[in-house]
């Protein structure tokens, strides 16, 4: 059985669509666990530590059960169309340290898990960011530019996909370009 945690993207793996959440996965074989409007950069702590999503995953049955064939993370939509940004202009440094920072966090977890785990891990990177709504909407806030957060977005993606190489194979990137989709 796959075993998904993550933010609402995460219910794309059980066959919904993200805008419509059904409860029930449409497939037999994933398990969706919905941790809620999670960030990658709270998956572990400043003191290198699990933080609050991390210790949630590496506690959860799912991780250890005898039915897990695979374990995927869908984490980072929320960071890079709320948080970068945000942070970068804060710490006066650049989007990619941001995501650097971010990156370290989720691969940390990642280093967590393949204590506790010996099955294939998967992360599923985020997507690119919308254009910003007419209007503010408080439930779904964009920071930053359009161009900004996609910028984010591709960092945070490539710097994933190069810790994922690092683990010679213990992990899987996985992400999809948006030219991929066009003829959908």
């Amino acid at each position: 059985m796959l075993i998904v945690f993550g933010d609402s993207h995460a219910h794309i793996w059980g066959g919904s669509v993200v805008s419509a959440l059904q409860g029930t996965p449409a497939f037999p074989a994933v398990k969706v666990n919905y941790l809620g409007p999670a960030l990658a950069y709270n998956l572990m702590s400043d003191e290198s530590l699990l933080g609050k999503w991390g210790a949630e995953i590496i506690r959860h049955p799912d991780v250890s059960s005898e039915n897990t064939s695979a374990i995927m993370l869908s984490f980072g939509e929320i960071d890079c169309r709320t948080q970068v940004v945000k942070r970068a202009a804060r710490k006066k440094i650049s989007i990619r340290e941001v995501c650097s920072q971010i990156a370290e966090r989720y691969l940390a977890l990642v280093d967590e898990l393949r204590k506790v785990t010996d099955v294939p891990i998967i992360l599923w990177g985020p997507i690119a960011t919308t254009p910003a709504a007419q209007n503010w909407d408080e439930n779904f806030p964009n920071v930053g530019s359009e161009v900004e957060r996609n910028s984010a977005t591709r960092e945070l993606s490539t710097l994933l996909q190069q810790g994922s190489e690092r683990s010679a194979g213990a992990v899987s990137y996985t992400h999809l370009r948006a030219h991929e989709t066009d003829s959908y």
